[in-house]
């Protein structure tokens, strides 16, 4: 006996009933004018069902409004109430990049030193941002960016800034308006310094730049480098000329990364328009120095001065437009001369 039995299987009948009477029989080629084509069943999409199962509610219309107040809704979103932000270059003892954020008061760093470290749960509970809005869509990210990353950077040193920069991309460091080293750089960090201003070569739309620590000459000062020669019949112009150039040499020698593009983008006049370095002394002038009666000081960079009428010169507003623009022009000489 087989170990799997037949199954019985039903008689299977190809013969064509003919009992019902009122049936109605269609031929080929015959139409039937009863015959209605089944209706489909429309499949529901999955977005259908979405937008049903949502609530009902009165969106707010962002981008209905002007552009003037969408910017007012991203600076109370994503800005701090002075439009500036702080980032030092302290670490953590903990391998962690959440581990400890670094704040401080407004120009704490030159008054009061009120400087104090939180853990970054803290810094949660007491932000004031909100960069929820960021995820709403590629047009409000795009607006919202150009509010984020305009307002005021500044940096303890130029190693803080190269760790913010290396994490951004070249179109988010295009849309930085307001970059400020605002402490002097440590003698380590002056061999890297070209390297980590290579990083803002895509900030072309820079509005300010100052680097606080450029303000001496590291190098020599040349004193070859003139309109004039040096000496006691040098006039108060060339000095100024003198020392302009000086200064051009020495922001070039740390900076040329980002001297290049800028001077091509903004022009000789366009990034001294923007540019600070050598603290105060290109806007009020030079100050008394320490090497005597003749000695001028620049920040902190000290010359002597050729003759007492150099010396003794007042300081004016046209004195200041014409280092400025010789400065300037020197920058574009030494950029131009690289590019050859």
């Amino acid at each position: 006996m087989s170990r799997y039995p037949r199954r019985k299987r039903g008689t299977v009948s190809y013969a064509v009933d003919d009992s019902d009477e009122g049936a109605s029989t269609v031929y080929e080629g015959e139409a039937d004018e009863n015959w209605r084509p089944r209706k489909k069943k429309a499949r529901k999409s999955s977005t259908a069902k979405m937008r049903r199962n949502r609530p009902k509610k009165n969106y707010f219309p962002l981008m209905e409004l002007p552009g003037e107040l969408r910017n007012k809704v991203y600076e109370h979103l994503l800005c701090l109430p002075d439009n500036e932000i702080y980032i030092g270059d302290q670490w953590s003892k903990e391998a962690s990049r959440k581990q400890a954020i670094y704040g401080c008061k407004k120009y704490a760093w030159y008054t009061s030193g009120d400087f104090s470290l939180t853990t970054y749960r803290q810094h949660l509970r007491t932000t004031v941002t909100n960069f929820g809005i960021l995820r709403t869509c590629k047009a409000v990210h795009a607006e919202a960016m150009g509010i984020l990353y305009g307002q005021k950077f500044r940096f303890g040193d130029i190693d803080a800034m190269q760790t913010f920069l290396l994490r951004l991309s070249p179109a988010t460091i295009a849309r930085l308006r307001h970059v400020d080293c605002f402490r002097f750089i440590v003698q380590t960090a002056w061999k890297y310094a070209p390297a980590i201003f290579s990083l803002l070569r895509p900030a072309t739309g820079l509005e300010y730049l100052r680097i606080e620590g450029i303000s001496k000459f590291r190098g020599h000062f040349d004193d070859k480098v003139g309109t004039e020669p040096h000496g006691h019949n040098m006039s108060v112009q060339g000095w100024d000329i003198l020392v302009a150039r000086n200064m051009a040499r020495e922001v070039y020698t740390h900076m040329y990364p980002y001297m290049q593009v800028a001077v091509r983008e903004k022009g000789a006049a366009g990034i001294m328009k923007i540019l600070h370095v050598f603290g105060k002394a290109l806007d009020e002038g030079p100050t008394r120095g320490n090497y005597g009666t003749d000695a001028l000081r620049y920040s902190e960079a000290q010359l002597r001065a050729p003759s007492n009428r150099i010396y003794t010169a007042p300081w004016t507003p046209a004195r200041a437009s014409a280092m400025r623009a010789a400065m300037g022009e020197e920058l574009a000489r030494l950029a131009a001369r690289d590019a050859i």
